[in-house]
């Protein structure tokens, strides 16, 4: 899969993350008529919170963890920093979860970092026009600091509903960079490169 750059260069799409919280068949089919299984992959994101298990841990501790009710049951095939890819029941393709309240906070931390600092995310040009409508999704959702069970959170709700799919989209590219193995100045510091744990890949 591929796509042009501004100087008409040819780059290489080396995943696409599709939600799949909706109608997960669906998603499954559309996969299966592009034909790119290892490229493009159902995701669903899970929003952990304090009291519950890091989603780390769920494949260590099936029998005791303490698990959101959307998380689902699967066997997991590769565990990165805060998403996991399982082969869930009665699905096809392996889905990428993702822990949507850490992953928010981080996409929030590196917008609000200075234009070129390390670990920064900055829209293009200099209109703010021109980015209104992704900037009211990006503060659509209210966000409440809990700590419980030695864990400290931010967990993020949108209690009003408001339009806040750009947002998910976001931390959506977010989550699928970091399969990709694009870290986050937080994870570089937290895992060394040499100490990534390798977990078998299924196909």
């Amino acid at each position: 899969m591929h796509g042009d750059n501004e100087k008409q260069e040819i780059n290489r799409i080396d995943k696409i993350l599709i939600d799949s919280g909706y109608k997960p068949h669906v998603v499954e089919s559309v996969i299966t008529k592009i034909g790119s299984p290892v490229h493009v992959r159902p995701s669903l994101g899970i929003g952990v919170t304090a009291k519950q298990t890091p989603m780390q841990h769920w494949g260590q501790q099936p029998h005791h963890a303490k698990l959101p009710m959307n998380a689902g049951k699967g066997k997991s095939v590769r565990v990165g920093y805060f998403w996991i890819e399982e082969k869930l029941q009665k699905r096809v393709y392996r889905t990428i979860k993702g822990d949507v309240n850490y992953w928010k906070s981080a996409i929030h931390d590196a917008f609000s970092l200075r234009s070129g600092e390390r670990g920064s995310i900055t829209f293009w040009g200099s209109n703010p026009e021109a980015h209104r409508i992704v900037s009211e999704h990006m503060v659509a959702e209210s966000v409440v600091f809990v700590e419980a069970n030695s864990r400290k959170v931010n967990e993020w709700s949108n209690h009003f509903n408001k339009d806040n799919h750009w947002f998910d989209c976001i931390v959506g590219c977010a989550i699928g960079a970091s399969t990709l193995g694009i870290r986050t100045v937080e994870e570089i510091a937290y895992i060394p490169l040499n100490q990534t744990t390798q977990v078998t890949d299924l196909t």
